[in-house]
This record gives structure tokens, sequence and C-alpha cells, in this order.
């Protein structure tokens, strides 16, 4: 067999042909591959997309396996669930005005509508309450005055990335909480209340925080466990802030939480406990930090025959607390029922002049601050109290 030769130009016309070949299959592979890629890409996406779920209420129980009373079908992990308060119009309407009327906002002890989580282990992405569309006069009075607008029950559910309260009224999560990442819960006014249940945030970050500007002391924030169990657990960080002006309560006790306590400027945290244990915090051993304008109260009921409470916790105290146009100011506030001795044993670091401060009066109730136990570390600032307090300090 004789060889090939190539020609003038470099190449015979069979290795162009081949060269032609090669680089038609290359295109065809790269074409393959390129759209192979991009299906798999859309279809990532479109399991991995969050999807919105609107309570509808449509289906014939309150149950949240019920597909009919949701907008999307019954809530799947990763989900967002959407709860509008303008969806209860009839259901506000069905209230009598006159029952509700004498009483102060929050405080009539009527929940609109109670749904049943009845789907074990949901882990959701974020949940929401909402306001879509104006309510009448008589429906927002009636909305006003009741406790929450919704009530969660049932099963406890995980989130992934916040609960929202922008509805203007309260609503209720009695179920236990876990988070599985960092996030914020919110609220965007001053009746936004959100009610939750145990919150279990383990070791990720939680902000708590209000968004509107506005200063009235007593606005409602959105923590408050007046109504459930309520306890914290976990090693995280809960952040509490405000705008302005903002509450949070919480009315439990909490000794395993161990992680971080911050209140920033603007944010009053009571915590109210349904009881108290000599020797023991009801903030468990969480690390508290004071920012200078923030204020941590305690209300403290019966503990014992020495009336004696003593706090393991370590304290960053920044500054005065809350400003001293309010009645009871300061970085401290403490509401005790009788003659109360309160031992700090772990450290507490002043960053500033600090205020400690009791809601009793003059002469009620003698209330003595034990620094002695602990590590007291002034860096030059002082801790004072007002002088009809009848607040002595040992250091």
């Amino acid at each position: 067999m004789g060889k090939l030769n190539k020609d003038n130009n470099g190449f015979g016309g069979v290795e162009l042909l081949l060269v032609i070949v090669i680089i038609v299959l290359l295109g065809v592979v790269g074409w393959y591959v390129y759209n192979h890629n991009k299906t798999n890409t859309k279809r990532v996406g479109s399991s991995s997309a969050k999807i919105s779920d609107t309570w509808t209420g449509m289906g014939l129980n309150s149950n949240w396996s019920n597909a009919n009373n949701w907008s999307n079908g019954v809530p799947k992990n990763n989900y967002n669930l959407i709860f509008d308060v303008a969806k209860l119009t009839s259901e506000l309407n069905t209230i009598y005005s006159s029952t509700l009327t004498s009483q102060a906002p929050g405080t009539g002890n009527v929940i609109v509508s109670t749904l049943n989580n009845d789907i074990a282990n949901l882990d959701l992405h974020n949940i929401s309450f909402i306001l879509s569309s104006n309510l009448t006069a008589n429906q927002a009075k009636e909305a006003t005055m009741a406790i929450g607008l919704y009530a969660i029950n049932g099963n406890g559910i995980s989130v992934s990335s916040g609960i929202n309260n922008e509805s203007g009224y309260s609503n209720l999560i009695d179920v236990p909480i876990s988070l599985t990442g960092n996030q914020t819960f919110g609220a965007n006014s001053k009746s936004n209340t959100l009610y939750l249940g145990d919150l279990d945030i383990s070791s990720h970050d939680l902000k708590l925080q209000v968004t509107t500007n506005f200063g009235n002391y007593n606005a409602q924030g959105v923590m408050d466990g007046e109504d459930s169990t309520g306890a914290i657990t976990g090693s995280g960080t809960i952040e509490m802030t405000s705008l302005n002006q903002a509450t949070y309560n919480t009315s439990t006790y909490s000794p395993a939480f161990s992680g971080q306590l911050i209140i920033d400027n603007g944010a009053f945290l009571g915590w109210t406990p349904d009881h108290t244990e000599v020797n023991s915090s009801p903030i468990g051993t969480a690390t508290i930090t004071i920012d200078s304008g923030g204020q941590l109260y305690f209300e403290v009921p019966s503990i014992g025959s020495d009336g004696t409470l003593t706090l393991p916790n370590s304290f960053n105290v920044v500054g005065q607390g809350i400003y001293k146009s309010f009645n009871t100011y300061g970085a401290i506030l403490i509401s005790p029922i009788t003659n109360l001795s309160v031992n700090f044993t772990g450290k507490f670091i002043l960053n500033g002049n600090t205020t400690i401060n009791t809601t009793t009066s003059p002469g009620e109730y003698s209330i003595g601050i034990d620094f002695s136990k602990g590590d007291l570390v002034k860096n030059n600032y002082n801790i004072t109290t007002p002088s009809n307090s009848g607040i002595t300090i040992k250091q």
C-alpha cells in the first residue's frame, strides 16, 4: 500500500476529512453536556425553591393536614407559611364588641381562630402573619382587643429563616419551636405581639426586633410567654433590639439556657417567671449584656422563707439603662413581693455608670444587693440606686 502524501497546503484529503469529523463530534458532545447541565440546574432550582402557602381556612376543620385549608396544598418542608388576618373577617364579625370594648388591648382573652398543626416534624423556611387588606372599624376594634387573631397549637415546628408578625395584631404560636439556622423574629408595630411556645435556639443566633419608630414604653415586642410554657433552651445568642422602645416579656423558668442574652438600647426585657428557685437563675447560666438604654426587669415571686435569689449569671452592663424620663429607670429593675436579697455570684462587669432600681413604693420593701460572693469588676465606674428605693448594695 502506498503512503498518503500531504498536499502543498499541509493535509491530504482523508486527513482533512477526519479533522472535520472530530470537530463535529466535539461540537455535538459539547452541546449535549451544556443542555444536560442546564436542565439539571433548572431541576435543582425548582426543587429548592421556597413555596409560599397561605392559610385559607376553606376546609371543614382547622387541621394543617387538610389540603383545602391552604392555597398550595398541605405544607411541606422548606415552605413559607402565611397567615392573613384579612381572611378572618367572618370570624371577627361574629364576635360581640360589647364583650371586649371595656378591656385594654390584648387583654380580652379572645382567640379568633385556633389552628391545629397535626403534621409531625415539619421543617419550615419562614412563617409570616400579614394583613393584605384593611379591616372595617368594628373588625379592627375587635381584633385589637383580642389576645390573638391566630393561635397555632399541636406539633412542634422547626424554622430556618424567621417568624414575622406584620399584621398589626397579636398572634400566638403555642408549640415548641426549634431553630435550624441564624435568623430574625420581627414585628413592625407596637400592637404586633407575637406569643411563642418553648424556644430551642440550639447554637444559633436569634435576633428579636421591632422595626417601627414609636415611643410607647408599653409597646409590645416579639417574645411573650404569658399564654404558653415558653421556656428557652440552647447555647446560642438572643439579641433584643428596637428602633426606639420595645418590650419583650417571658413568664417562664429557663434554667437550661446557657447562651448569651443581649438587651440593646431601647429594648426592655421583662422576665416574670412563673416561679423562682433558691440558688438558681430563671435565665439559666446565660451571659447577659445590657447596653446603655436597655433594661432587664425581674418580677420576683415568692422564693422561700429567707427571700434570697441567687443569680450565677455573668453580666456586662454598659450604662444607665432605660432613660430617666420613665418612672422606673435603670439597667436592672427589680419587682419583689416581699423583702428580698439578691446575690450576684458570677462576674459583673461595669462598662459605664449604671443604676439598679425597684418598682416598690418608698419604705414598702427592703432589697439587699450583694456582689461580695461574685466578682464585681467596676472599671472605675459606679452603681447607684435612687435614694428612696430601699436598696442597699454590698460590694
